[in-house]
């Protein structure tokens, strides 16, 4: 004979109770409504750091998962960017790779590489910037059959026209160092 046992549990009305993404959309309200520049960065750091992706993607058949799913993700959306625009306007370009690496490990079809490209690219590192390029340009093509996006292709201008400076400069170092020789 097969038994079955039922169980029902409950909360105590005391015990305190912890979310993540609840926590995550209250700093992030308060980070974009902050007036303070100094605490809205504290509070997109720390709004940014609690969000991990998708909320709840393994019950994604449901509707109300669905809309805060896209809540929340246009939520990120919106304190990801401002967060990285401060730390451009700072040219704190460790942060922001770091913040767009995030952003663009969980969503790689948002174009955080942009942010990513721009950031490896001010800290002058051109071959981990162009590998980047070429990985984006091959995902972007074999999954969605389509182009990097122009802000992606205006990043690769970018690197191009560091490249050339740097071999005209090598160029120019080498003319001297000729010069100097046959002087």
């Amino acid at each position: 004979p097969y038994t079955t046992l039922f169980r029902s549990y409950r909360i105590t009305p005391m015990a305190e109770v912890e979310c993540d993404a609840v926590n995550f959309e209250e700093l992030a309200k308060q980070a974009l409504a902050a007036e303070d520049a100094n605490k809205q960065q504290k509070l997109l750091e720390q709004a940014c750091d609690l969000y991990n992706g998708d909320f709840l993607p393994y019950l994604s058949g449901y509707e109300w998962v669905v809309t805060t799913q896209v809540r929340l993700k246009r939520l990120f959306d919106r304190c990801i960017k401002q967060l990285l625009e401060i730390y451009s306007l700072q040219n704190d370009f460790d942060k922001m790779y770091e913040v767009s690496h995030k952003a663009n490990t969980i969503y790689p079809y948002d174009g955080w590489q942009s942010y990513e490209m721009k950031a490896l690219i001010e800290q002058g590192k051109t071959k981990a910037a162009l590998k980047l390029y070429e990985d984006t340009e091959t995902l972007m093509f074999e999954e969605l059959g389509i182009s990097v996006s122009s802000d992606i292709t205006e990043q690769l201008d970018r690197l191009g026209a560091q490249i050339k400076n740097n071999t005209d400069m090598i160029s120019e170092v080498k003319k001297n160092l000729d010069t100097s020789k046959e002087d």
